[in-house]
This record gives C-alpha cells, structure tokens and sequence, in this order.
C-alpha cells in the first residue's frame, strides 16, 4: 500500500518508521502542531463532540460556524463570509452558484482541477486564454464584444466572469491582478479568484494577492479559499459583499447539482480552530444590509416563481412555520 506515515506530519515526517524531512506539505504557516490551537481544538470537542451531524440549512448550524465566518470577513476586509465542508467542493461549488447555461466565462488554461470541475457544472460557455497572457485574453474579450455589438438583446442578458488563481497550483506563478482588474472594468465582468495558495501567504498579513498588490478588495466580486493548506485544517469559504454571499447561500439551498456544498456541515473543532487563529487581527464592521434586485428582464410569471423560492427558502431557514405555532400556544 506504499509508505505510511506513523507519526504527525509537521516540518519532519515519519513515513514507515524512517524520520524524513517534509517537502510535501502545505503546512506553509506551521500551524500544524502548534501547541494553542490544538489546545483549543480539544476544548472544543470535549464541548460540541465531533460534529453536528446535519446539514448547515437544516439543524447543523453551530455558534462556531456564525463565528468562524464573522472572523473570516473581518480579517479578509469583506462584508460577509461563507464556510464549506471540504476546501475543494468550495470553488468547484460556488462557480455553478452563480455561473449558469448561456453565461460566458473567461477562464486561465492553468487553472486548478477544482476549478475545472466547476466550470463543468456550470454548463456555461467557456473560453480559454494563454496562461497570464493578458494580450490573449484582451483578443477573447474583443472578440466577445464584437459579437455584443452586433445582437445587443442577448448580451444584455449574458454575464460574464473572469476566473483566475492568485497564485496558480499547476506553475506556481501570481496571477496579473492589476491588469486583470483594468480588463474586468474595461469589459464589465466579474472576476473571481482562487486563492487556495496565495491566502496565508501573500501580502503583508496574509490577506492574499489583492494585499499583495495593494488593491482594494471590493474591487474583486467574490474570493475563494481552501482552509486545508496555510490553516492546516478542513474545508474552504468564500468572501464579498452581502449580496453575493446570500446569494451562494440560497443557491446551496435549493440547488440540484450534484456537488451542493453547503449543506454539508463542518466538523465544530475545526472551525474553531481556524477562527481562533483570525482572532488577534484587527476588526472590520461593515454596514448592516439588505438587498434584493430584480432584473428588469423577467417577466411577471418569472419574478412570482422566484419570490416563491426566496419564500421557501426564508421559511426553511428561520423555521417560521415553528415560530408562528409557538406563538400561538
């Protein structure tokens, strides 16, 4: 069955009895090992056990999962967070959340094969570009507004997104983040960006490539992270605005895919561990807010199904249909 490794894995492995030095590992920050957070780990389980065993959407949501996410959009300067179970059903997942047929994505040749398989669930139209060829992807993106110019009605009704690596898994380069912010306004997409890789270890806190190139980070729609590299523990998020999040939100209630991450539920240790980890940084409160938008293309039969939907999925959330009985008891 190979080599086994019988000891933890940290700076030094033990693999069938032999010390080796570990050269395979993402333990970029070493925080695997450190003698607080496991600490904290084992508070943790002595007091929640080792999970909720349900689905977020249902009975599986912990104080520490609301906590974990509070930290993670505070430290990562974001209006709001969302945690997932495995770090790589979080990219392959939010893609297809917002993603869908008839959209059209710009995608690097390089990217991640997380990323890979949620462009295929999305089931949008996808074009490829050089690897951090920035002139390549200028000629797609021409190419693609040409096409706007001569059947204006349907691009009103297409989006289109730019995704991207801060720093690649398949070549170790950073992405051109200022470039590709100059093309995402020149165009008007939405950009997304993996930083499985660059978050915990790019930028002078570790915020990723937006702090490594001193952009602002509402200028990015939506960032996506593992939490079992740098962190050195499970699952990923995803941080933006509000409404981006509570739109992934409701996606992962009542999506259908087959990859529907939100409903899983992560292990309450490990969430507190990560969130333990965030709690020195300085605080970011954003404005409370609420926002829901219409677009102006729907018809009326369009826009009563969807606020059937945000019904629904409102009453399944707070459970309102409970409420109002025990009230009336």
């Amino acid at each position: 069955m190979g080599e086994v490794i019988t000891l933890e894995a940290g700076k030094f492995i033990e693999v069938d009895g032999q010390p080796c030095l570990n050269m395979a590992t993402h333990n970029y920050l070493g925080l695997q090992g450190n003698d607080d957070i496991e600490e904290s780990a084992i508070k943790t389980l002595k007091k929640y056990g080792v999970g909720s065993c349900g689905p977020r959407g249902f009975y599986g949501t912990v104080d520490v999962h609301l906590d974990l996410e509070e930290k993670l959009a505070q430290f990562m300067k974001m209006e709001e967070a969302v945690v997932y179970a495995y770090g790589f059903s979080t990219i392959a997942s939010a893609i297809p959340a917002y993603a869908k047929r008839g959209d059209i994505l710009f995608v690097d040749c390089k990217v991640n094969f997380a990323i890979q398989k949620g462009l295929d669930a999305s089931r949008s139209r996808i074009h490829y570009f050089k690897h951090n060829d920035m002139d390549d992807l200028e000629i797609l993106l021409e190419q693609q507004a040409e096409l706007d110019r001569k059947n204006p009605s349907k691009a009103r009704i297409t989006r289109r997104f730019l995704i991207v690596e801060g720093i690649y898994m398949n070549s170790g380069k950073i992405c051109p983040l200022p470039q590709l912010i100059q093309l995402k306004k020149k165009y008007k997409l939405r950009i997304f960006i993996d930083e499985n890789i660059s978050f915990g270890t790019l930028g002078k806190h570790g915020r990723g490539v937006s702090e490594y190139f001193n952009i602002p980070v509402d200028e990015i729609d939506l960032i996506v992270s593992s939490m079992e590299w740098a962190l050195a523990t499970i699952g990923g998020f995803c941080v933006g605005s509000s409404y981006i999040v509570e739109h992934q939100r409701l996606s992962g209630l009542v999506s259908k895919i087959n990859v529907c991450f939100y409903l899983q539920c992560i292990e309450n240790g490990l969430a507190l561990v990560t969130s333990a980890y965030l709690n020195d940084v300085e605080k970011f409160v954003p404005r409370e807010s609420i926002r829901l938008t219409v677009n102006r293309m729907l018809t009326a039969s369009e826009i009563d199904s969807a606020v059937i939907v945000l019904h629904d999925a409102w009453e399944e959330c707070l459970d309102i249909k409970n409420y109002e009985s025990s009230k009336d008891d």
